[in-house]
């Protein structure tokens, strides 16, 4: 497992790096002092540990650019103050630590982190028969699914499956991590960027409608998955 740590304060960045080669000396850490430093790198990472503000930019907009290159990084953001912390689940953020840092406290989010970062590398395929083929698809490529009158529409990363089929059915396959937000409209709460309380945005830009009915149900399965850090938590 390969972990960025980035943080303008060298004694963070230090006992954060101290910390992780405690728990686990079979990783291999890397340690940035500023968002264009590891923006530059290049690198790809599994775990990111990120301060949210720098004198030079901003951490949370890091998370973004990095969520849309890689969808199974994990990201626990490193903050002073709690004011920040709904920023850190707007992208996907796993979970959050407040400096100063307690050990007891990183322990226990490592651990967490670790331990999603090895869920998310599993896939988790779907075979969908059209009238043509039979297309064998990963979950977590799956943005949204929508039932047109009889059939199924499967919206993923990079095409639109088509088939005849009940969108109930597809809900039992896909199970843990997706949402019914409306009879018509099956999420995966990986890719939820907004929502009101009637719609939902997913990073494809597609707006879904949010069944009243719905929403409270939702509101507080999607924080479960946030806080959860992807295992329902969206």
């Amino acid at each position: 497992m390969r972990i960025a740590v980035c943080d303008d304060e060298a004694h963070i960045r230090t006992q954060l790096a101290g910390m992780i080669a405690e728990l686990d000396e079979t990783v291999e850490t890397k340690e940035y002092a500023s968002v264009q430093e590891l923006a530059a790198a290049g690198e790809p990472f599994d775990l990111f540990f990120l301060d949210i503000q720098f004198p030079d930019g901003d951490g949370v907009e890091l998370a973004r650019r990095i969520r849309k290159e890689d969808r199974t990084a994990v990201i626990v953001f490193i903050t002073g103050s709690r004011e920040y912390i709904y920023d850190a689940f707007d992208v996907g953020a796993m979970q959050y630590l407040v400096k100063p840092i307690d050990p007891e406290r990183f322990r226990k989010v490592y651990e967490r982190a670790k331990a999603e970062c090895e869920e998310r590398k599993k896939e988790r395929k779907v075979m969908v028969r059209t009238r043509w083929a039979t297309n064998v698809l990963d979950a977590r490529d799956i943005f949204y699914a929508e039932s047109v009158l009889k059939k199924v529409l499967i919206h993923t990363s990079s095409q639109k499956v088509e088939y005849y089929g009940s969108l109930g059915n597809l809900e039992k396959t896909l199970g843990e991590g997706f949402y019914r937000i409306h009879r018509g409209y099956l999420v995966n709460m990986a890719y939820v960027t907004h929502y009101g309380s009637d719609f939902v945005t997913v990073s494809s830009g597609d707006k879904l409608f949010l069944s009243k009915e719905r929403y409270a149900g939702f509101a507080k399965a999607y924080l479960q998955y946030l806080q959860n850090g992807g295992i329902s938590f969206a």
